[in-house]
């Protein structure tokens, strides 16, 4: 699934990723021109947990979400929720840039 096109006129792209961590195949994935910049995927896990892309240099540019679900079995599957545009990070990224 690919979103519509969105600006990015924020420092940073929140969003909750649980499910497989295969990347490629069970991931979220932000393009650029239709090309991967940043990715995530879950930790083989149910539970979302915050993932915050630092995007303040990619500014201005037109971009799409992408969530790839294309693996099968036990952990075959992407979960996304929460996506955000901020201009500060969550979770454990917003714990590390203030360490």
């Amino acid at each position: 699934m690919t979103s519509q096109p969105l600006t990015i006129d924020r420092r940073f792209i929140n969003l909750k990723v649980g499910g497989g961590a295969e990347a490629g195949k069970t991931c979220v994935n932000l393009l650029i021109d239709g090309k991967p910049v940043r990715s995530a995927t879950g930790r083989n896990s149910e539970k979302l947990e915050w993932v915050s892309w630092h995007v303040a240099p990619l500014e201005g540019k037109k971009a799409r979400l992408e969530i790839v679900d294309h693996a099968s079995g036990g952990w075959g599957h992407i979960l996304v929720d929460q996506i955000e545009l901020s201009d500060t990070a969550r979770g454990e990224a917003a714990k590390r840039l203030r360490e």
